[in-house]
């Protein structure tokens, strides 16, 4: 009786130990694990990015962000996703002390490194590996540090990336209704079209930016305005349904790459277009030849101040054959 007491005592002496030594090592583990400090988003003044697929160099200057040291600007909520990150970076889990990186995308050939940075000082620095089979948290190891721990967000997606997948190719866009004039510049000839008002046209009422005087009775009923394309030199018709569909292909414009900062603002090339809106702003394209490479060319905007090139099909739309426009 009494060692069955004795049996008795010390399982229950060996069940608290065990307990004991359970919840001290989980407390060690959270203990183990990092607290970041939240860095203010604003005080972030630039972000180096290093991976297999090249360095990417981002700065920000009047609140814009570019790319280093071409100039070249960025999709502004990709940017933005990596400054959540960056700013926030939120330690969730001790993963492993064992070092073995390879296994979570941590390895040198796999990894990301990401810094950034504040006016002088560099404010964080992190490898990102392998996101988690959730897609919301993702491998992590901090500077100077060993230990792998997962981090909540997916820094795979935001960072493991190469320079091309950032840059906004945008140039510009309008909507086609909103242009009222187009001027096409080619090999030394100029063509200049306007938008009117058929009936104001037929009856030779043709004033621009004006109310057109109408010498009909007030009580007669008002016909339905039907806007015509017109030469505006000697105001004649013509073809409204090829230059509203030259209009629309033309309209939302994104390069192909860019190339380097714009040298020919003031000039006009090989071609020239000019799109004008009702509030009088317009979007210009030129293209140029490129001297080094024969069949290679260079297009500019005053809408970018960068020289790009754009894809084969896009320089076809362009590049047409401006005979068709006539009635």
């Amino acid at each position: 009786m009494f060692k069955k007491k004795e049996y008795i005592i010390l399982l229950i002496i060996i069940i608290v130990l065990s307990v004991y030594l359970l919840k001290k090592d989980n407390n060690n583990v959270q203990f183990d694990i990092p607290e970041l400090e939240n860095i203010k988003k604003d005080s972030i003044k630039k972000v180096l990015i290093e991976n297999s697929k090249g360095n990417i160099s981002l700065s920000i200057d009047k609140k814009k962000w570019s790319l280093e040291p071409e100039g070249f600007p960025v999709l502004e909520d990709k940017v933005n996703k990596m400054i959540d990150l960056i700013s926030g970076a939120d330690l969730s889990d001790l993963i492993s002390r064992a070092e073995k990186y390879e296994k979570y995308g941590l390895g040198e050939k796999s990894r990301t490194i990401i810094k950034a940075f504040g006016d002088k000082n560099e404010l964080r620095e992190l490898m990102s590996g392998n996101s988690a089979e959730s897609g919301n948290r993702t491998f992590v190891k901090l500077k100077k540090d060993k230990v792998i721990y997962q981090a909540r967000g997916n820094y795979k997606s935001a960072f493991d990336i190469e320079k091309n997948d950032i840059i906004d190719k945008k140039i510009y866009g309008f909507s086609s209704a909103d242009i009222v004039e187009l001027i096409i510049e080619k090999e030394g000839m100029a063509i200049n079209y306007i938008k009117m008002d058929e009936a104001a046209l037929n009856k030779k009422e043709i004033k621009q930016d004006k109310k057109t005087i109408n010498p009909e009775k007030a009580d007669t009923p008002k016909k339905p305005v039907k806007m015509v394309w017109v030469n505006k030199v000697d105001k004649t018709i013509v073809n409204d349904k090829e230059i509203n569909s030259f209009i629309s292909d033309n309209s939302n414009i994104n390069c192909e790459k860019f190339i380097k900062k714009n040298d020919k603002l003031k000039e006009k090339g090989f071609i020239s277009i000019t799109f004008i809106d009702k509030t009088k702003k317009s979007y210009t394209l030129n293209l140029f030849h490129n001297k080094t490479l024969e069949n290679e060319i260079f297009v500019s905007s005053n809408n970018n101040k960068f020289l790009f090139s754009l894809n084969k099909k896009d320089l076809e739309k362009i590049n047409t054959d401006f005979n068709k426009f006539k009635k």
